[in-house]
């Protein structure tokens, strides 16, 4: 833990790392708090998530990603979404508090043996964002005047996805949307 002064009152401040949630193939939700006795925390600092494809790149001045958290009175942590992330890619995040030591009335500061600190961080979490699905149009079959069965290969779908096909002829277009699975679907068209 790492002490906060206010005066002569010490309190401890402590940024935490949540869970990750929503996770698809560009973006994310992630979860932090932060803990302190004081509510002075949401106004003498700033606090959020940081987020890298690289392990080595999670503070304040590398991180590529660098998300606000607003945590309200009376709740107990906060979510940020993050996007432009790419599929398929393993990323590293942690919770950061860092004291805003040039706008606090109050002076706070952490206290640490070796040195003053401006800043804190969580442990370090990791997700991967989803795999983009991959779609195959295969073969006509049961090919006649006014049908055909189409056979699509379909792999790394999320869940509860719809999938479809869009054909086109002399006389104008159409859309068949199917459920589907990964693996092998057949798709009718009428």
């Amino acid at each position: 833990d790492e002490l906060l002064e206010v005066g002569d009152v010490y309190y401890s401040v402590v940024a935490i790392t949540c869970g990750a949630s929503g996770i698809l193939p560009y973006s994310a939700s992630l979860g932090g708090t932060v803990q302190c006795s004081s509510s002075q925390f949401r106004t003498d600092g700033e606090y959020g998530i940081l987020c890298d494809a690289d392990i080595d790149s999670l503070t304040l001045d590398k991180a590529k990603f660098v998300l606000n958290g607003s945590q309200e009175k009376l709740a107990l942590g906060y979510t940020v979404d993050i996007e432009e992330l790419l599929p398929g890619t393993e990323y590293y995040y942690r919770a950061y508090y860092k004291i805003n030591s040039d706008d606090s009335e109050l002076k706070i500061k952490f206290e640490t043996d070796a040195h003053d600190q401006t800043e804190t961080y969580g442990k370090i979490m990791k997700f991967k964002t989803l795999d983009l699905p991959q779609v195959v149009t295969g073969e006509l079959l049961e090919v006649s005047d006014n049908s055909a069965v189409v056979e699509c290969l379909f792999s790394k779908l999320p869940e509860e996805s719809v999938c479809g096909l869009e054909y086109s002829w002399d006389g104008g277009s159409e859309k068949i949307v199917a459920e589907c699975e990964s693996g092998e679907t057949s798709i009718k068209i009428d």
